[in-house]
């Protein structure tokens, strides 16, 4: 399994998840558009990932970074693969960075890859 968050930074935070299905490179890709309390409870092991990996001090994050609970969060809930991993994390960044322009902050790519 491989897979995608992004944290953006200095945005709104919204209130409600939002799913939406695109094809790129002939997958089928679930990007989920949410805020932390709701991308903890994305089904694991996506959700304890973001838990362990996001929450906790130390890890992904730095501790510039603005608390992770006033984040917004983009999610890839499906799993990609490896030989479209590249392009699919590349394009859904530039997406990110054209659609929320600065002082928004976008991550980079944290992958989530189960052996």
């Amino acid at each position: 399994m491989r897979t995608s968050i992004w944290m953006i930074y200095n945005c709104q935070k919204i209130e409600f998840a939002l799913t939406r299905f695109i094809e790129l490179n002939n997958e089928q890709i679930e990007l989920c558009f949410t805020n932390f309390e709701d991308a903890q409870q994305i089904a694991n092991p996506i959700g304890s990932w973001i838990t362990d990996k996001i929450f906790k001090p130390g890890d992904w994050i730095s501790s510039g970074n603005p608390p992770p609970m006033s984040c917004s969060y983009l999610v890839i809930k499906n799993s990609y693969s490896n030989e479209n991993s590249q392009y699919i994390v590349e394009l859904i960044t530039l997406c990110l960075r054209l659609t929320f322009p600065p002082p928004v902050i976008i991550s980079k790519a944290g992958t989530y890859i189960e052996l």
